[in-house]
């Protein structure tokens, strides 16, 4: 699972390297890799929204400037999400044929928030341009899966690979349950915990949302929260190493 946490550093990375190539931020690619890392260990100091986006930002902005930093990142973090709620609508015909749980509400969530970020992006898509010194094509030419594919390929790798930590969590714990439905809720979960980006590292939200989505699987409660604490405990071991960098960086 460090391993596993270590490449998403890489991925990360790369995929934010994407978005500021294409913005004209020029930075070494060991920078970004260091910017996220230190993020990954601010994010388990206060609210993972506010502390990680900080702290990148401040690691980064002397390479881009402030708005095309902060630009960088609304797409970088807009990459992730698109990705995440495409995978969640693809496989909806899958949650809505499972019993237990009314995941309709679910879905639901899913479609208000995309719609939320489509009036979001709306009305900040000309601020953008103009205080990041952007046409408007250039980027609408970043956030176009055709002509930008490549940030959108990494942010699919990167939800697999966090797919996968969490079913390696339950599996170092001899969990028994039924390995392909837990891969097709864990999107769910992971979606979930978008609605609630005020918790310390997704502490508490993490394990409420698990327990909440995979008790559909037959698992016993304590099983769930318990490889949900796993692998926020990972997450924060992982993360450690990344405060050495906010520390010089300050």
């Amino acid at each position: 699972m460090v391993i596993v946490n270590v490449c998403l550093v890489g991925l990360f990375a790369k995929r934010w390297a994407i978005v500021c190539a294409a913005l004209g931020i020029q930075a070494p690619f060991f920078c970004y890799f260091k910017a996220i890392w230190a993020s990954q260990f601010a994010g388990q100091l206060g609210p993972t929204l506010v502390m990680a986006e900080g702290a990148r930002y401040a690691m980064v902005h002397d390479y881009g400037g402030r708005w095309p930093t902060i630009t960088s990142q609304i797409i970088d973090r807009l990459s992730g999400q698109l990705v995440l709620f495409g995978i969640i609508l693809v496989l909806s015909p899958f949650y809505f044929s499972l019993s237990g749980i009314n995941f309709e509400k679910w879905i639901w969530l899913v479609f208000v928030e995309l719609l939320l970020l489509g009036l979001i992006g709306k009305c900040m898509y000309p601020r953008l341009c103009i205080k990041a010194d952007l046409n408007r094509e250039t980027l609408r030419d970043i956030l176009n899966l055709r002509s930008s594919p490549g940030h959108y390929l990494i942010s699919i790798l990167i939800q697999t690979l966090l797919i996968a930590n969490l079913g390696l969590a339950a599996f170092a714990l001899n969990t028994e349950f039924d390995s392909f439905r837990f891969l097709l809720l864990a999107p769910l979960v992971f979606g979930a915990l978008t609605f609630l980006p005020i918790s310390i590292s997704d502490w508490g939200t993490r394990e409420m949302t698990t327990l909440l989505i995979l008790s559909n699987l037959g698992m016993e409660a304590e099983q769930i929260v318990l490889f949900s604490l796993l692998f926020g405990l990972i997450n924060f071991l992982s993360a450690l190493p990344g405060g050495f960098s906010l520390i010089r960086s300050g």
